[in-house]
């Protein structure tokens, strides 16, 4: 007795339709979790975006020993970066994506963050953004000039 040594080694069409619908139902899943968690990953991307740029302000205040300031406008969603010497022209400005919004500045005078030539925060305060969902995220700027948020 021979036995068949040829088997087909060939992917059949139902196996492929398996693998499509499989992979169809995995992908209705994953978008209904994606648009449940977007207000909060706008936000988190935000809140990291503002961290960056004051830690930014900082940095450059301190390498260049000029006195770099980011002004908040809680009315626009928006804040720009200045030098210090030349508050009229903005380094660059940033406006909050449109789920996102200030919630409440507190500390600082007139919305402004800056530091002195050494690091330190001119004023201590935070910030708080809410999403559309009203969870609510907060960077605080210590006197120090250490930032961090919760």
């Amino acid at each position: 007795m021979k036995k068949n040594k040829n088997k087909s080694k060939a992917i059949t069409l139902i196996e492929i339709m398996v693998v499509i619908a499989i992979l169809g139902i995995i992908a209705s899943i994953t978008a209904g979790f994606i648009k449940y968690y977007q207000p909060n990953i706008q936000l988190t991307t935000e809140i990291r975006k503002i961290r960056s740029d004051i830690n930014e302000a900082r940095e450059r205040t301190i390498s260049e020993q000029i006195e770099y300031i980011i002004v908040f406008n809680k009315e626009n969603n928006q804040y720009s970066m200045f030098r210090s010497d030349n508050a009229e022209n903005p380094i660059f400005s940033h406006i909050l994506n449109s789920e996102i919004s200030f919630l409440e500045i507190n500390g600082f005078t007139q919305d402004t963050v800056g530091f002195n030539k050494s690091g330190a925060t001119i004023e201590s305060g935070y910030i708080i953004l809410q999403n559309s969902r009203e969870q609510q995220k907060t960077i605080t700027i210590n006197p120090s000039g250490y930032v961090y948020t919760q």
